[in-house]
């Protein structure tokens, strides 16, 4: 029995051992591995530091100010190139965009907007679809050119990582402003504080920070009630001269829209049915685009009061607001006479109240 207690304890502690000397082997090729690892993550975190670093600094920096812009030729959305070169003697907004950007997409109207005014020149370098890009350009109005891009090249040129950014480019072809990076600041260039400051010798201005949009002095949230409306002059569809003034003593719906904008065209067959149903309400249409659109939509709906024709967004811009289809009420004393009205279930609820109680039934609401 002894001899048996023997034996078994024997192989009680071979099994132990060879368990302990399996266990040290597996834990010694797991440190190599763990070691060859860490040897790894080292080696390549220190190639990340020597290089990603610099790559993010160049990137949050930007080129440097009186630095040339890097000429680039790039097809619009009809497929005409356009080169930077052509814009010599201009002071440019170079705008980098993304149709799949939702960013890019909320700075859209407003990028419009500034598309409409003199100055600077403004130029979109997009990426993605062709139809994507031309769809966003048309429901915004986008009137500038707008370049597409095969991947980043022009964007690696301008050390330009993401949307939507840009610069100021000076008319002598030099950067003029430091790179923008957001849609306020780069909406804000254009209305910079230093946005008068003469060019200094080297191509850029002596200063111009990236101005917050909520510090730019354009108006964009519409007259308030009470503001004086401004007067404005301009031609018809039909080539007669059209005033705010010379319906002084009246009040005025003055709306505000466009032949491209699809809450406008729905709101359009109900415009003349607010014509007839309020007489003692003057309706006056300033529309933006081409006039030749406009005659087919007055045509095609009927329109029996005056629609005058702006060229860019210069009457929307001195009533503050840069979106279509806005209604005003102006009183007979030339005052906005209440809030400003949006869409078409706005405008049509602005008017409801200056119908005669008689035709009421007849309002299109």
């Amino acid at each position: 029995m002894v001899e048996g207690m023997l034996v078994a304890l024997v192989l009680l502690w071979l099994v132990v051992a060879a368990g302990c000397v399996v266990g040290f082997l597996l834990v010694r090729q797991n440190g190599r591995i763990l070691l060859r690892l860490e040897a790894i993550e080292v080696r390549l975190g220190q190639s990340w530091k020597k290089s990603a670093p610099a790559s993010l600094e160049a990137l949050r920096q930007g080129l440097e100010l009186g630095t040339p812009a890097p000429a680039f030729s790039l097809p619009d959305l009809e497929g005409r190139p356009v080169s930077l070169q052509q814009f010599r003697g201009q002071e440019v907004l170079l705008t980098f965009f993304s149709p799949t950007c939702g960013y890019c997409l909320q700075m859209a109207p407003d990028l419009a907007a500034l598309s409409h005014r003199d100055a600077p020149a403004v130029l979109v370098i997009s990426t993605g679809d062709r139809e994507a890009n031309r769809k966003i350009a048309t429901e915004h109005g986008i009137a500038c050119p707008v370049l597409l891009q095969d991947g980043m090249e022009v964007a690696d040129k301008y050390q330009v990582g993401g949307t939507p950014m840009g610069y100021l480019v000076s008319p002598d072809g030099k950067i003029a402003s430091p790179i923008a990076v957001g849609a306020k600041a780069l909406l804000a260039l254009p209305d910079g504080e230093s946005s008068s400051i003469p060019y200094n010798g080297n191509g850029g201005h002596t200063h111009r920070g990236n101005k917050p949009l909520s510090e730019s002095h354009v108006l964009r949230t519409g007259l308030q009630k009470g503001a004086a409306a401004p007067d404005f002059q301009l031609k018809t569809l039909g080539g007669e001269s059209l005033t705010l003034k010379q319906y002084r003593g009246q009040r005025v719906l003055l709306i505000f829209s466009a032949p491209d904008c699809e809450p406008c065209n729905q709101l359009a067959p109900q415009l003349p049915k607010i014509h007839a149903s309020t007489p003692a309400l003057q309706l006056v249409m300033v529309a933006r685009g081409e006039a030749e659109a406009n005659r087919r939509k007055a045509a095609e709906h009927g329109f029996n009061f005056p629609v005058g024709l702006q060229r860019h967004w210069e009457i929307s811009r001195d009533y503050g607001i840069f979106a279509t289809p806005v209604a005003f009420l102006i009183d007979e004393h030339g005052q906005v006479a209440a809030e400003m009205a949006t869409g078409v279930d706005g405008i049509l609820g602005l008017v409801a109240g200056e119908a005669e109680p008689g035709l009421k039934e007849a309002m299109p609401i």
